[in-house]
């Protein structure tokens, strides 16, 4: 039983790296330093603790712009976002853009216009034929602006590049 436990708290414990640290502070000033719209990437070998460092940083950056203000209950100051993988060497923009859409909390998510390849979500009564990634795409840059977004964080962005 005690072993058990020890196993446990071993599998939940987390040590810092000794540059760790400086990583963070690094990445968190590369961020604040940033324009607006500026894409700052993080690179290293699977396994390393990128998936990690970017809920951290999602962390300290969400509670750092709430403590600054102008932003209320429904407001999404950073947020995280996994790209998916490009099935048949083909990027899913729409499959990315309904994934934002979920992650910030979209309330007519479920509604938008579905890509067929994507099991979760079942196609409207009516499709409209005009361009369904478009209407995606607009409806994300919408909840970016209505959640207040300042910090978007892609995590597997790598997978983008993937894709043709």
């Amino acid at each position: 039983m005690q072993s058990t436990q020890a196993v446990n708290a071993f599998k939940e414990t987390t040590l810092n790296h000794p540059r760790l640290t400086l990583t963070i502070k690094k990445l968190g000033l590369a961020i604040r330093q940033a324009e607006q719209g500026s894409l700052v990437f993080v690179f290293g070998p699977t396994g390393v603790g990128k998936s990690t460092l970017a809920g951290y940083m999602r962390e300290k950056l969400d509670m750092e712009l709430r403590a600054n203000g102008g932003f209320d209950a429904s407001s999404l100051p950073a947020a995280i976002i996994e790209a998916p993988y490009p099935d048949a060497r083909e990027f899913s923009w729409k499959e990315f853009y309904r994934r934002c859409l979920a992650v910030l909390h979209d309330p007519c998510a479920h509604k938008k216009v579905a890509d067929p390849r994507c099991a979760a979500f079942t196609w409207p009564a009516r499709l409209d034929s005009r361009a369904p990634g478009h209407e995606l795409r607009m409806a994300f840059e919408n909840a970016l602006l209505y959640r207040k977004v300042r910090v978007l964080i892609v995590d597997e962005a790598h997978h983008i590049a993937k894709g043709t």
